[in-house]
């Protein structure tokens, strides 16, 4: 029954300021209450009353918002920041005006800020006549009415103001966080979560809370699932309600949960707490903004974070977006400063990979956030020297974080916000900087030649020589640092691509395309070969046309198709397939024609000396065909009949006989379940082959077993398309005729 009023005081409308104290007092109760139902949907209501009222928009102003350090100045905790006035223009909306329809906001449409973009304000206040600052509130008295907030009522606000009151809310909220997590481990329980959820309540709390995720974060272990966005926003607003006199009510509790040792859940919590009030404190006076800063960073938040669990890292990512999420950049440069402490203190102390790499994890979401706004982190984080060395001998989790960042600093640069192109240029230094480092340390210019994937090739008759690329250094050590630098290399175009950004990778387009597939065609490695294949297609999807990168890309693969190493030949197809779809709608002043290169570089590709090469090539030829209609299957046909011709007196060698069968196989292949007027002329020309060497003669035989099987459903009226004679021999050529003495 409480459930059922809670939920349908938290629909209907409540305008009487009694009822409003009334319904206030009731959800403050409920969230200390032994039922789980009925503290989320206290917590849900409490929310909703504490919700400060809509108002439109803020109109831009012409001046860029601050960068996160003034230029010279020491990236100190708050210190090194430009002096602030004593009240800053905030507004506890934000990015979230309408909780139900605007979700995380504006600041995550994709649109890029304009150069005039303010990230903090709110409607203008009032000011004395003199110019100076409204009055705040006196220190333990709340907010007086008609301001951001009505007032709950007296005994809400006793409630609420007693610090032991709020550790017991935090600790049921742990009990729910530990509930959860108990019921998505198990199958039942998360089938029973699945029923929970559908249940009237829970369905009117979703609906009042936020309405989407962040974007994607990386991270290690079990992701940001854990930070319940609802729980920290309760916090922002019962932060803002009681202004700063609440901080040593909630920092404390806060501090304790998220202290080093604690559990998931209770990280969890802290986490929320501190992410509340951190984003509510841009509403206080600067002084107690000050204060609260000063006693986070001397209060073992470094240290928390420097020691939090692996399973806890994503929801501390989240925590940190969700502090920084379209703040001043001024106002976060004490968190910039203590997480770049921390980076140090891992990179300097030679501490675990682990910390290393989950250092560098916690600056990833303030630079997300930051993008164009904060070229100093940008230029701190990639410009260390741990950075740069991690390149080449770093644990490879760090150097995939190294990879991660690098992406987030290009997408920043790519493309410059309107009137800000200085700041942005910065970012792109940093990131083009350490970029060419990690191309160069990828050695893949002027190897010596005699690797030991080429070996093989040699001794099969490859067809190597101008241009031909080698995979790897010969010296052990040179090998060990370019494998390590093609990690980071395809954690940096797993990172743009992933994050709608891969236009940040078209000046590097080339160089990423061959250190990707020199990592593919390594056989040493097999998961960085498998990383190696998808970073190349990845690749193969840029804006290639727009950017007048598809002819490059494909002269690119035409030099690598020279390679000794059968294993890079063969990792051409995969990019190919993409490019093939994309010369279809290349303009016809586009020279060298795009298709005639493709054209060439398949039927290269068709007749390699290696079978596995051939045998791969043979169905991206019939998609060629497929896709560019009756003109390249003809083409295909007089290709194939002029090989298969030679055939006698010591005509074409074995491979490119077979990779002529495979071109008519390939043809055969464009029509699966019906018999078109061409195909009875391509069967007449396999059959011919079927008793010639392995493997012509296996490449035939599975030929017309693959037709048979696919024309049986419609055989029938496939077969009247056909003559006796071809009938005949399409029989013989399936199952050849045994001979009996």
């Amino acid at each position: 029954r409480e459930v059922t009023a809670l939920s349908s005081l938290l629909v209907l409308p409540v305008e009487e300021e009694t009822e409003r104290q009334s319904l206030a007092l009731l959800a403050t109760r409920a969230l200390c209450s032994p039922a789980a139902a009925v503290r989320r949907v206290g917590r849900a209501v409490l929310a909703v009353l504490l919700r400060p009222p809509s108002s439109p928009p803020p109109k831009s102003s012409a001046e860029a918002p601050p960068p996160l350090f003034a230029d010279g100045e020491a990236m100190e905790a708050d210190g090194g920041a430009a002096p602030l006035p004593q009240q800053l223009p905030y507004s506890l909306v934000d990015a979230w005006r309408d909780d139900v329809c605007d979700g995380w906001g504006a600041a995550f449409s994709g649109s890029e800020p304009s150069g005039g973009e303010a990230m903090e304000t709110e409607p203008p206040t009032t000011s004395p006549a003199d110019g100076s600052q409204p009055a705040a509130a006196p220190p333990g008295e709340l907010m007086p009415p008609g301001g951001l907030h009505s007032p709950l009522g007296a005994r809400a606000d006793a409630l609420l103001l007693q610090p032991d009151y709020l550790a017991r809310a935090a600790a049921w909220l742990v009990v729910d966080h530990k509930e959860a997590d108990e019921g998505s481990a198990q199958t039942a329980g998360a089938l029973a979560a699945r029923t929970a959820a559908a249940e009237p309540h829970n369905v009117i709390c979703a609906t009042v809370e936020a309405g989407r995720s962040w974007p994607r974060t990386d991270a290690h272990g079990q992701g940001g699932a854990d930070f319940s966005l609802g729980a920290a926003r309760l916090f922002e607003r019962l932060a803002a309600h009681y202004g700063p006199p609440i901080r040593p009510l909630l920092l404390p509790t806060a501090l304790s949960l998220s202290a080093a040792g604690s559990r998931r859940d209770s990280l969890a919590v802290g986490f929320e707490l501190l992410g509340g009030v951190l984003r509510a404190a841009g509403s206080w006076p600067r002084d107690d903004e000050r204060r609260l800063h000063e006693e986070l960073s001397g209060g073992g938040f470094g240290a928390a974070l420097r020691a939090c669990p692996v399973e806890s890292v994503g929801t501390a990512q989240s925590f940190l977006r969700f502090a920084s999420a379209s703040r001043d950049p001024r106002r976060l440069s004490w968190l910039a400063a203590t997480l770049l402490a921390g980076l140090q203190s891992a990179a300097a102390a030679n501490e675990t990979s682990l910390s290393h790499a989950t250092a560098l994890r916690f600056v990833a979401p303030l630079l997300a956030e930051l993008r164009w706004r904060g070229p100093q982190l940008a230029e701190a984080t990639l410009s260390r020297g741990s950075t740069a060395a991690a390149v080449t001998a770093g644990a490879r989790q760090v150097r995939e974080e190294v990879g991660a960042l690098l992406a987030l600093s290009m997408q920043a640069a790519s493309p410059p916000p309107p009137g800000q192109p200085q700041p942005a240029a910065r970012i792109g230094a940093a990131a083009a900087g350490l970029l060419r480092s990690v191309l160069a340390a990828c050695r893949l210019e002027g190897l010596p030649r005699g690797s030991a994937d080429a070996a093989p090739d040699a001794a099969s008759g490859g067809n190597g020589g101008g241009g031909a690329v080698l995979l790897e250094p010969e010296d052990e050590g040179e090998r060990a640092s370019a494998r390590a630098a093609r990690v980071v290399a395809l954690a940096c175009v797993r990172g743009c691509v992933r994050h709608g950004r891969p236009q940040a990778l078209l000046p590097y387009g080339e160089q990423l395309l061959r250190a990707s597939l020199a990592t593919a065609a390594s056989i040493n490695d097999p998961d960085l070969s498998n990383a190696g294949r998808a970073c190349a297609v990845l690749l193969a999807q840029l804006p290639l046309l727009e950017a007048g990168l598809l002819v490059p890309f494909l002269a690119l693969l035409k030099d690598l198709s020279a390679s000794p190493s059968w294993h890079l030949r063969g990792c051409l197809l995969p990019p190919l397939k993409y490019l093939i779809y994309l010369g279809q709608f290349a303009p016809p002043s586009l020279q060298p024609p795009p298709q005639e290169a493709i054209q060439a570089l398949l039927l290269q590709l068709l007749v390699d000396p290696q079978l596995e090469v051939r045998e791969a090539a043979m169905p991206v030829v019939a998609g060629y065909v497929r896709l560019y209609g009756p003109h390249a299957r003809r083409r295909l046909l007089a290709w194939a009949d002029n090989i298969l011709k030679k055939r006698k007196n010591g005509g074409a060698p074995l491979a490119q006989r077979h990779g002529g069968v495979l071109g008519l196989a390939a043809l055969v292949a464009l029509a699966p379940y019906d018999v078109p007027s061409w195909l009875p002329e391509v069967l007449e020309r396999l059959a011919r082959h079927a008793q010639q060497p392995q493997p012509i003669k296996a490449a035939v035989s599975r030929v017309f077993a693959d037709f048979k099987r696919t024309h049986q459903d419609n055989w029938a009226a496939s077969r009247k398309r056909l003559t006796p004679e071809q009938l005949e021999m399409l029989a013989d050529a399936e199952q050849p005729p045994h001979w009996y003495a």
